[in-house]
């Protein structure tokens, strides 16, 4: 009796060695993402020397763009252009105010509402405190209480 043996199945993630386990989340991201690509030990080794000083935060948007924006697993070369730019990137918004506090320091120059004591934009016609205020009780912003 001949019996046929089904045919094991390998995929890319299941031919590859438990050294995936090891790997920076921002490589096995890059895997995950590009499940089709033949990988070996030695491109993972690659990958970890060639971008092993990067600053993780950086490596993970730059595996993120990678994945939007390449068809194939990326070789070094493409994903170094990539990182440099994600790096760059990085760079300039540490050096960036948050909105709040840019908010909170240009707020400091407006005028004080007489009515609430809040500090209002010039170019806004109503405070918004009062407004709300106005409109919990029913009024309009030109109803203000004195």
């Amino acid at each position: 009796m001949n019996h046929l043996i089904p045919q094991q199945q390998f995929s890319a993630t299941t031919t590859r060695p438990e050294y995936v386990d090891g790997l920076p989340p921002w490589l096995n991201y890059l895997i995950a993402a590009f499940p089709a690509a033949k990988l070996s030990e030695n491109t993972f080794a690659v990958f970890e020397d060639a971008f092993g000083e990067e600053d993780p935060v950086v490596m993970r948007a730059a595996s993120r763009a990678a994945v939007n924006e390449l068809r194939f697993f990326p070789s070094v070369y493409e994903l170094r252009r990539i990182v440099a730019r994600e790096a760059e990137r990085h760079e300039a918004a540490q050096y960036r105010v948050p909105d709040w506090l840019h908010y909170r320091r240009l707020s400091s120059l407006w005028p004080v509402c007489p009515g609430c004591g809040e500090r209002v934009n010039p170019e806004w016609n109503c405070c918004p405190a009062c407004e709300d205020l106005i409109l919990i009780r029913g009024g309009g912003c030109d109803e203000k209480e004195g």
